[in-house]
């Protein structure tokens, strides 16, 4: 259902475009000179261009992210880097783009949405900030990007597949005043020398039996 509601859209949008470049030859042949056919040329010109954007794959973007950290503590913040490249050399007017940013890790303060003119570009970025608000492992699975003519003739969108993990951890609080050894205790000793102590601690030894070696020691 949605396949057929797409292809009407499409064929709305260029019916739409085919109007209206009748209308103004229709206008042009009966007004003549060089205002009208004017008008007309330049129309006909964005006209192409919106027949070029009708039928350009928006599926065709390539999109990349880069995060800054991927492990965040409460209430910690990183910078996400968004970057689109185009593979087919066709001019976009515009491309709004939205990267999906979960509740976890979303900086109310900084939008995670953009508008770009890249026009004949191959290769445009933006950058946004991200902030640990929910402890726990967050994804970023996609971004959507949409792109059209001045007029509102020609609309499309797409969801681009983008797997990002970000991983936000408790509040980091330092320790004060701990150490493994006693200061004033003088039967205590030190963790490490406690642990030297007992892995040589011998608890017994078995009686030597010909062609097993030495005599093993057994400790605690």
């Amino acid at each position: 259902m949605k396949r057929f509601l797409r292809i009407g859209r499409k064929v709305m949008q260029l019916a739409a475009v085919v109007a209206a470049l009748a209308v103004l030859f229709i206008y042009a042949m009966f007004q003549g000179g060089f205002v009208s056919w004017f008008l007309f040329y330049s129309v006909t010109t964005l006209a192409v261009m919106q027949l070029l954007l009708l039928v350009y794959p928006l599926r065709s973007l390539k999109a990349e992210r880069r995060l800054g950290a991927e492990m965040l503590s409460f209430n910690g913040h990183t910078e996400a880097v968004v970057t689109l490249e185009k593979r087919i050399p066709l001019p976009l007017m515009y491309v709004k783009i939205r990267d999906h940013q979960p509740y976890g890790v979303r900086d109310w303060e900084a939008s995670a949405e953009t508008l770009v003119f890249p026009f004949f570009q191959k290769r445009v970025s933006y950058s946004y900030s991200l902030r640990g608000r929910r402890r726990g492992k967050h994804s970023i699975d996609y971004l959507q990007v949409r792109s059209g003519d001045l007029f509102g003739f020609v609309e499309k969108d797409y969801d681009i597949s983008v797997s990002s993990t970000v991983v936000v951890l408790p509040r980091m609080r330092k320790l004060a005043n701990w150490n493994t050894a006693a200061d004033n205790s003088s039967e205590s000793v030190s963790l490490s020398q406690r642990i030297k102590n007992e892995s040589v601690n011998v608890a017994g030894v078995r009686d030597y039996t010909p062609g097993t070696g030495w005599p093993i020691l057994t400790g605690k």
